[in-house]
């Protein structure tokens, strides 16, 4: 599988996600796992940090999502009280059942928004923490390869391929915390970058030169 064909598969598999958690957990759900994320957060990145993902992640949503029009639109789509009488008045039990589990989906969409945003705030801040670590391990990685270069040591094409799609699958794991309907640690960042940070280390010492002597 080519790189954009992982990209491509991944986008796919985030965009479903996105669209179908909301129908299987419902605003209320989604009320709570956002009160635990707040707790979480605060937890691993004290008051000062935590309040800081917080405001960013709120700021965020307000300038993107809500003057977008987006909630807007996710306002008017869901049922008047009117409309809920008028189909509880003709009988339709059905009817009113339908409008009643479709305003449901719409208003834990709203809530989905949110908490996808606050969780890629929580990524960023982790990106930025680990900068340091993900430039040791670049630096490693030619380090060993020019080492290896310069003894004529083999430059294997196959650990090399192996690696590098192990370390594409490890990139995938922050969009599988931003999209994940539950309660997620965000300490599990920094054990996910100790662990990705071998393939791609392995995959930096592997590559083939551009240019030969």
């Amino acid at each position: 599988m080519s790189n954009k064909s992982h990209l491509g598969f991944w986008i796919l598999i985030f965009a479903v996600s996105f669209f179908v958690t909301p129908y299987f957990f419902r605003e209320d759900a989604m009320r709570a796992r956002l009160a635990e994320d707040y707790k979480q957060t605060q937890q691993i990145f004290g008051p000062v940090l935590g309040g800081s993902v917080v405001s960013f992640a709120t700021e965020f949503y307000r300038s993107t999502v809500g003057n977008s029009g987006v909630n807007e639109v996710i306002r008017d789509l869901r049922h008047s009280k009117k409309d809920l009488d008028q189909a509880r008045f003709v009988g339709s039990k059905i009817m009113e059942s339908a409008a009643i589990q479709a305003d449901s989906y719409m208003a834990a969409l709203g809530m989905e928004f949110y908490l996808v945003i606050f969780r890629m705030t929580i990524v960023g801040m982790w990106l930025v923490l680990l900068a340091p670590l993900a430039i040791a391990v670049v630096v490693d990685g030619f380090s060993s390869r020019s080492k290896k270069f310069e003894t004529l040591g083999f430059q294997n094409p196959t650990a090399f391929s192996l690696s590098f799609h192990i370390a594409i699958l490890m990139t995938v794991i922050p969009g599988w915390y931003i999209f994940h309907p539950l309660p997620v640690s965000p300490i599990f960042m920094p054990i996910w970058a100790v662990v990705a940070a071998l393939p791609l280390s392995f995959a930096l010492m592997h590559t083939q030169p551009i240019l030969t002597r």
